[in-house]
């Protein structure tokens, strides 16, 4: 009703646009009447991802594809990269090949100077290689531009080891980048960037931290992959066992929480927040014990 009357349908603050934040969560109706009313389906606001990168990160094709109806760049070179190089690296088969349908380049370059294919041919991803290859203009420098070719030659040709500096200061911008996404409330983004640091180190910081991201996101199942991550690389630290109570309890396991949050506990006695934590899956524990006792004494 609102932009009926004229309201702004582009205003921004440090989370983005609307358009982001439907995007991010998943709220098809909500970018499809937002784009009805003139919304920018490529609008990029400082470190915010484009509306269709935050659609890829947040899951949603749905809103993908309505960007895209809309005019939305499927090549668009976002400080995150082109969103196909971003679905490769991800092994997300089946959208490469909604992108490439849609008209993705994979003939676009990423910061390292890198084409999308080669990074399935590395990993020995076979199909996404095969996918990829009929729209690739051949690389002069491999003489044997066939599917088998590309996946043979790729480790030795393009993947040679990276000055350590190079990967660390690599590491540290992700790092960077997602504390900031994540202060200004952009989950997916933040996602994006702690995944970033994790393909070049198993950093249980960046799993407890991406586990976090998943929470906010009430990513139930993934918080809990991460935090158990993080419980394997340091078995010792509270916040590991802390992130697994968490993800436990918004699964809706509290007996699985209250037991990971009294390991918590013990690795940090002094945590009002993991102490305030157990105190309310305890409560969950016996409230559900309660209901099932009533159950049992009136059939």
């Amino acid at each position: 009703m609102l932009l009926s009357k004229g309201v702004d349908v582009d205003p921004h603050g440090c989370r983005g646009t609307p358009l982001h934040l439907a995007c991010s969560n998943d709220r098809d109706q909500v970018v499809r009447i937002l784009l009805e009313h003139g919304a920018d389906p490529n609008k990029v606001v400082g470190h915010v991802l484009p509306p269709l990168m935050m659609a890829y990160c947040g899951g949603s094709l749905r809103c993908m594809k309505l960007l895209i109806e809309a005019g939305a760049d499927v090549n668009l070179i976002a400080p995150s990269g082109v969103i196909l190089a971003q679905a490769v690296c991800d092994g997300s088969t089946e959208i490469v090949k909604f992108l490439l349908e849609v008209g993705a380049d994979p003939n676009i370059p990423d910061e390292d100077g890198k084409i999308p294919i080669m990074y399935p041919a590395f990993n020995g991803h076979r199909e996404l290689v095969e996918i990829l290859f009929p729209k690739t203009r051949p690389v002069s420098s491999l003489p044997d531009w066939s599917v088998d070719g590309i996946i043979r030659s790729m480790k030795d040709l393009f993947f040679k080891p990276q000055d350590a500096a190079v990967v660390e200061k690599k590491i540290a911008d992700a790092k960077s980048q997602g504390k900031e996404a994540f202060a200004r409330g952009e989950y997916p983004a933040a996602v994006y960037f702690y995944t970033m640091v994790l393909e070049n180190d198993l950093d249980a910081t960046a799993f407890a931290n991406r586990s976090l991201c998943w929470l906010r996101l009430r990513e139930g199942a993934k918080a809990l992959l991460d935090a158990q991550q993080c419980k394997m690389i340091r078995p010792r630290w509270s916040k590991a066992w802390y992130r697994e109570g968490a993800a436990l309890s918004l699964l809706k396991d509290y007996q699985g929480a209250v037991n990971a949050f009294t390991e918590a506990l013990k690795l940090d006695p002094a945590s009002l927040e993991i102490k305030k934590a157990l105190r309310t899956c305890r409560e969950a524990t016996d409230s559900l014990a309660n209901v099932g006792r009533s159950g049992e004494q009136n059939p």
